[in-house]
This record gives C-alpha cells, sequence and structure tokens, in this order.
C-alpha cells in the first residue's frame, strides 16, 4: 500500500472541505470551493490566510453567512481569506500578546535570585557526585581543578569537599 504525502492528505482535507460546502450550501459551493483548496495549499505552506484581489474580494462579500467576520466559516477582512478556525486563532494570539504586553512587570531581585541559582546548582552538584567539579561556596565545597578537596573559604575557615 502506498504511503500518503503531506501533499495527499491536504488535498484530500481541501476536497472533504468542498464536498460539505456541496452539501450545506449548494448555491455557493462552486464560487467557494477553488478559494477553499487556495486556503488548504496556504495552510501547508504556512500561511493562515490567501490575499484575494478586489474583485475576488468583492465576490465573496456577498456570500454570508458562509463568509463572513468572526463566526462565518470563511473570514474575510479586507482582501484577506482566512479558514474560520485560523482567524479565531490569529485574533486570540493578538489578543493575548497585547495582555501580556500591557501587564505590570514586577522587579526581579537579582541578587536574591542569583543566591538561588547558586542554591540549586550546588545542591544539584553534591548529588552526583563527591566533588562538585568547581568551587561551590554556598555548600562550603571547593574543589580543585575537579577534585574536592580541603581548602579555604573567602572567610579563611577550612572547607571540607567530600
Amino acid at each position: 500500500m502506498a504511503e500518503n504525502t503531506a501533499d495527499d492528505l491536504n488535498l484530500a482535507a481541501a476536497q472533504a472541505a468542498g464536498h460539505l460546502l456541496e452539501r450545506c450550501v449548494p448555491e455557493h459551493a462552486a464560487v467557494l470551493t477553488p478559494y477553499v483548496l487556495r486556503l488548504f495549499a496556504a495552510l501547508q505552506n504556512g500561511h493562515s490566510f490567501v490575499w484575494l484581489d478586489e474583485g475576488e474580494a468583492d465576490e465573496l462579500a456577498g456570500l454570508a453567512p458562509t463568509v463572513g467576520q468572526g463566526t462565518s466559516p470563511l473570514v474575510l477582512q479586507g482582501r484577506k481569506l482566512f479558514l474560520g478556525r485560523m482567524w479565531q486563532l490569529e485574533h486570540d494570539l493578538v489578543a493575548e500578546i497585547k495582555r501580556l504586553a500591557e501587564a505590570e512587570v514586577e522587579p526581579v531581585d537579582w541578587m536574591s535570585a542569583s543566591q538561588k541559582l547558586v542554591r540549586l546548582v550546588c545542591r544539584q552538584r553534591q548529588r552526583r557526585a563527591a566533588g562538585c567539579g568547581g568551587a561551590c561556596p554556598a555548600s562550603g565545597v571547593y574543589a580543585d581543578y575537579g577534585r574536592a578537596g580541603y581548602g579555604k573559604d573567602d572567610d579563611g575557615g577550612e572547607t571540607f569537599g567530600g
């Protein structure tokens, strides 16, 4: 049995959408099917809409409720034609980006964050081996070229890395 390629699957999905149009809106199916095929080809190439010329946009503008705004199966926004679901995803993404851009960001206490990071790294190193492979001031473990041993901490006190 031959393996289906992405092109085959995309074409099958586009044709299924065309058949659905024929069943649901037979009066518009002949006009809409070529646009649906173009939309599926655009999606396969990473695009969420197709550009229409003015004549095409005018032709589709009169095919409500199948072509319309927001909740229609096909969304016409100026000269851009979207599958309704792709339009909704882009609309939601824009809203989330705006929300994040307007959110207040609390200042970061960099000193506290760096101390917590050092403690975390040191604990992980201690679990892995007797020597942590480098200086580990938060735990008192110091290593000389990757070998744990005796040393002096910053205060002159002795430390044992073992």
